[in-house]
């Protein structure tokens, strides 16, 4: 470095900050006398020039400071140099220009969010809510086949015990029966448990959310887990249709040692009522009827000859005369056209069964109209027109009919004792 180039080292702050002062004017000054001096001629047209300026100001300045400022021009000291250009240059003017392009920026990313919040609204969001309702539906699903599972084990072990305390007929000639029987309930307890047993590794856990219907492939996707709670289903409705099975036959072997006993005991107490040989007949046939379904497993039928039983040990049971009905305002005779013989009349003389009290009492009536059978305290026995014109000239005399006896009912008979030709047929309701 030339002594004229060589910084001035020992210059004040002052001085320094002066001569960039300097520099600045020189520089304004500069094109005026640059194409019209030398280099000689135009320093010191500067020089003077300068220190006419900060004279004129009242400033003073030394001769080297002007020289110092020329002198950096030369040197362009004073002279800014932009940086080459880098990447991080490229970030600093990227930044110092933000408010350019910031806005164009907010605004696309805007149309974007905007965009993806109508995309969510509209497809995302009701697509999560379709897996969301399916994942419930599903975690039902798997709940309930699992209470289900619970239950029918329960119920299994439950029908298990009672086939175990289930007693063989003693000197029956059921025996026979009810060991088949037996053996058919075990087998299809038995069935029931295999179906509630392959059910059992089928159990899943009720947690699926929705994103389980997203991916039919994976191995814990909803599609897979449907398809799994059926097969656990359908092995637990054939376990339920088994157990049902299995509870209507234990129910049926029960029936075999209890049904025969009560078959005699009804028998035997309504032949000790009965007071006929009809009576004690038709409680001998309805007997019959129970022992023979019983061997058939009709239970049903059975039931019903216990039932038969019971009825007329009922009706043995009961004692009551069968009056005509003639208060003020009620019918005492009703005639019907047969529907099979319009120009034809069918007559009936209206009674009520009534006790050794004075109490109405119900009877069993079958409508031979309808041919149903129900109780009544009133119905209609059918005559022949000239005993219903007995009846009904009795009534015209005075509104009573003298002889309203129209039958009795003894204990022990299942027959009323008429006082008036009928042939029994009755209807309910006139």
């Amino acid at each position: 470095m030339t002594e004229k180039t060589k910084p001035q080292h020992d210059i004040p702050f002052s001085d320094v900050m002066l001569a960039m002062d300097i520099a600045d004017t020189i520089r304004h000054r500069e094109r005026i006398v640059e194409q019209e001096l030398s280099a000689e001629d135009r320093e010191k047209a500067l020089f003077d020039k300068v220190k006419a300026t900060y004279a004129s100001q009242g400033i003073e300045v030394s001769d080297a400071t002007i020289r110092e400022a020329i002198q950096a021009i030369e040197d362009e000291r004073f002279a800014y140099k932009a940086p080459k250009e880098t990447l991080f240059t490229k970030f600093a003017h990227a930044y110092i220009n933000r408010s350019k392009w910031g806005k164009g920026i907010t605004a696309l990313l805007a149309i974007v969010a905007l965009a993806w919040g109508i995309t969510w609204a509209v497809f995302t969001l009701p697509q999560q809510h379709k897996l969301n309702k399916q994942a419930n539906a599903l975690n039902h699903s798997i709940a309930e086949a699992n209470t289900s599972e619970e239950s029918l084990q329960a119920r299994l072990d439950a029908l298990v015990e009672e086939l175990n305390r289930a007693t063989e007929p003693q000197g029956s000639e059921l025996n026979d029966l009810f060991q088949r029987q037996k053996q058919t309930s075990f087998e299809l307890l038995k069935t029931a448990a295999t179906h509630i047993d392959i059910a059992r590794p089928l159990r899943l856990t009720s947690d699926f959310d929705g994103d389980a219907f997203k991916d039919a492939s994976s191995a814990n996707s909803g599609a897979l887990a449907i398809d799994q709670v059926d097969r656990q289903k359908y092995q637990l409705s054939q376990a339920k249709t088994k157990l049902d099975e299995a509870e209507q036959s234990i129910k049926q072997l029960h029936q075999l040692n209890l049904l025969p006993n009560e078959l005699i005991n009804l028998r035997n107490q309504a032949v000790d009522i009965a007071k006929t040989m009809k009576a004690q007949s038709l409680a001998q046939t309805f007997y019959q009827n129970g022992l023979a379904a019983i061997k058939g497993l009709d239970i049903k039928s059975a039931n019903n000859a216990t039932t038969d039983l019971k009825d007329l040990i009922d009706d043995l049971q009961l004692s009551y005369q069968l009056k005509i009905v003639y208060r003020h305002g009620e019918r005492t005779g009703v005639w019907r056209e047969p529907k099979i013989n319009s120009s034809a009349r069918n007559y009936y003389i209206v009674v009520e069964a009534i006790d050794k009290n004075g109490n109405k009492i119900t009877v069993p009536i079958v409508n031979e109209e309808t041919g149903k059978i129900s109780r009544a305290s009133k119905w209609g026995l059918r005559v022949e027109k000239s005993i219903y014109d007995q009846v009904a000239r009795d009534k015209q005399d005075d509104g009573i009919v003298q002889n309203h006896i129209f039958g009795n009912k003894e204990i022990g008979k299942i027959a009323v004792d008429y006082r008036f030709p009928t042939t029994g047929k009755a209807i309910t309701s006139w």
